[in-house]
């Protein structure tokens, strides 16, 4: 354990106490006037969040495991205790999200029941679950309340709302606040002495929460002893990371758009709270981060809600925070405005009152939410993450355009990412329509397989077989080469093509293209096959079930509303199974997977084509006849007719030509 002194200056509990809340008044102040607005002018989000209060008085939490069911955790809360298969139970019960509530609830209201709660539960955490004697890297890697990211959480998270708001409740006496402090300085010796054991390298989104959390100490109680030291190394530390785990095109390395936007959060949190004490970061480290943007633009889905790719969410929130804190950090509002077009300015602006911590004038970023974007203002269609090997491709940005997301990511970087080589998420007219599946859960099943297995992604699969193996929740077997061949766009046209040599000697390649701004082509290529080896293109399409077309050979989905139509070339049979989709952790759907199958028809090379129409709610199925695939001397043509208008479009080694006959 450390003998270093505790504070920069000696002095008693009383005058420690006295002091801080001395330092804090303006910024004290400033909280309640941002408090007294949101009283006048939103008055339900008040009520809405005094409302999860009561529930987190009543010891109601929402955790993994739970099957997004509120559990009782106890009174106290049993920090130790897991009802359920999922580790990641206790991981966030022990991050007390819910102080976040009941510390505005108590500004809201000025009961002292909330803070009350707060302060008691912070006196048991810190007795009943002491640090770890040793300072080993051990200690804090394994399941349990002191696992280093944890450490770094709660230091940016949550128990700064202590510091913001409750320093004038009666419960917080001298006594309170000294053990508080304590407890904080013994989180940033962690983070300062462990977490760089644990990451030399500084290439994990770990370690980046990490130092978030070191220098939130270091900012937000520069009375420690260590806080100037400490702020230093968390600078530093931080623009490694930002160099090792922020592409150059600004894509987090993980390729996960949902973890790709808490990182995007987590930088640009470290510009806000560096603020508070003059940490200044490099023009490249801000550039780079600011480059994060791009990517969760691109990662959106036209619904406002992010792909799922890898171990990701279908939700709102991450592209709405990365909007958000991309004006707080960087005054960066064109983004803001965009993503506010797609995620809604009702939700925007309640994201924006939940942080109110970290925005400065509300009334500035509740004007911008409203604005809009312009034409000119949009950005490109096309977005090629080089690095990560993933594509974005869309026909405009309005909510009703068709999107593609498509990635050759092989190897992987780590085990969030899926068995997905060349696999696709497509949305058109307001829906997801074809989809990646998600990730459901992270606990060792058999759910867990099949979200990430290839099956149940997009893309096509040998004999039934993986292109790589499921290991466990987060190993996989060894992975071969994978990458992106070209990107094109034309007026009529966006393509993209990729290969991977997961299977080999047989080479997958895949072509897929947006056309007219109305349909897809999906053009597989398999070459090296044994004569007997059977190939599978399966979808999961997002609906519950999906019927033959009378007037042709092709499937649609059945759901309500928009549909999508699915026809191939007739060297392919079609079947279907029932699978899932997930959009947050912990809940699924029914999903319905399409699998066109080739049995094995004895040609070391095979070529397929699938085209995807995206039908308008209360719309006739479209026609597409006389889909078939000729050989050319220069590679491959796909023909068909679309309500008797007939394409060719020709996919050769060195280019790709569109024609209307």
């Amino acid at each position: 354990m450390s003998t270093a002194p505790l504070l920069a200056e000696a002095m008693t509990d009383e005058e420690l106490l006295d002091a801080v809340r001395a330092r804090k008044r303006s910024s004290y102040n400033k909280q309640l006037d941002k408090i007294r607005f949101l009283q006048q002018r939103f008055p339900s989000f008040v009520d809405r969040k005094l409302e999860m209060a009561q529930r987190a008085l009543d010891g109601q939490h929402v955790l993994p495991g739970t099957g997004r069911q509120a559990v009782e955790v106890g009174d106290p809360p049993r920090w130790h205790d897991n009802p359920t298969e999922d580790a990641e139970y206790l991981y966030h019960l022990n991050r007390m999200t819910w102080w976040r509530t009941l510390c505005l609830a108590y500004a809201f209201t000025g009961e002292e029941q909330y803070a009350t709660k707060v302060i008691d539960e912070l006196m048991d955490w810190i007795a009943q679950c002491p640090r770890p004697e040793q300072l080993d890297p051990a200690s804090y890697t394994r399941e349990g309340l002191w696992r280093a990211r944890e450490v770094g959480l709660r230091m940016f998270e949550t128990w700064p709302y202590v510091l913001d708001f409750l320093l004038h409740s009666r419960a917080m006496t001298p006594e309170v606040f000294a053990a508080y402090l304590r407890s904080v300085n013994e989180h940033g010796e962690v983070l300062a002495t462990i977490a760089p054991e644990l990451w030399p390298d500084a290439d994990h989104k770990h370690y980046l929460m990490e130092m978030v959390g070191l220098l939130a100490i270091g900012c937000n109680f520069p009375e420690l002893a260590s806080a100037a030291q400490w702020r230093e190394q968390a600078r530093s530390e931080l623009e490694r990371c930002a160099m090792v785990q922020v592409t150059i095109e600004g894509g987090q390395i993980e390729g996960c758009p949902g973890y790709h936007n808490h990182c995007a959060y987590w930088f640009m949190l470290t510009l806000i709270i560096g603020r508070k004490r003059g940490v200044h970061f490099s023009s490249e480290y801000r550039e780079r981060i600011g480059n994060m943007l791009t990517y969760s633009l691109h990662a959106m889905r036209p619904t406002g809600r992010a792909v799922p790719w890898g171990d990701s969410d279908a939700e709102r929130g991450g592209p709405a925070v990365a909007g958000l804190y991309g004006w707080l950090a960087l005054h960066r509002d064109v983004e803001l405005r965009l993503i506010t077009d797609f995620v809604g300015q009702g939700f925007m602006r309640f994201v924006t009152l939940r942080c109110l911590r970290h925005v400065e004038d509300m009334e500035v970023v509740l004007d911008i939410i409203q604005q809009g974007v312009q034409q000119h203002e949009h950005p490109p269609l096309l977005s090629w993450q080089g690095e990560l090997k993933q594509v974005a491709l869309r026909t405009g940005w309005k909510r009703r355009d068709l999107s593609l997301f498509f990635a050759a990511r092989s190897p992987v970087n780590n085990g969030h990412a899926h068995i997905d080589p060349l696999a696709f998420d497509f949305t058109a007219l307001g829906k997801p329509l074809v989809v990646d599946p998600g990730r459901f859960t992270y606990r060792e099943c058999d759910e867990r397989y099949r979200f990430k297995s290839a099956a149940w992604h997009n893309t096509l699969t040998i004999d039934g077989a993986d292109p790589f193996a499921y290991k466990s929740t987060f190993g996989f077997g060894p992975q071969k080469k994978g990458r992106i061949l070209r990107v094109e766009q034309t007026p009529s046209l966006l393509a993209v093509e990729g290969m991977h040599e997961n299977y080999a000697p047989a080479i997958h390649h895949r072509l897929l293209a947006i056309i007219d701004q109305r349909f897809v082509v999906v053009f597989d290529r398999v070459s090296g096959l044994e004569p007997t080896q059977a190939v599978h293109l399966n979808y999961n399409v997002n609906a519950a079930g999906v019927a033959g077309i009378e007037h042709g050979s092709g499937l649609i989905s059945t759901d309500e509303g928009v549909r999508v139509a699915l026809f191939t070339t007739p060297n392919l049979t079609a079947r279907k199974e029932a699978a899932r989709v997930s959009q947050v952790l912990d809940q699924e759907q029914p999903s319905t997977r399409v699998i066109f199958a080739d049995e094995g028809r004895g040609s070391e090379t095979r070529v397929y084509a699938t085209v995807l129409v995206p039908v308008e709610e209360g719309a006739p199925v479209p026609r597409i006849d006389h889909l078939h695939l000729e050989h050319a001397r220069q590679g491959w043509e796909v023909a068909f007719e679309v309500e008797r208008v007939a394409y060719r479009f020709d996919w050769f080694e060195k280019t790709l030509e569109l024609h209307r006959l």
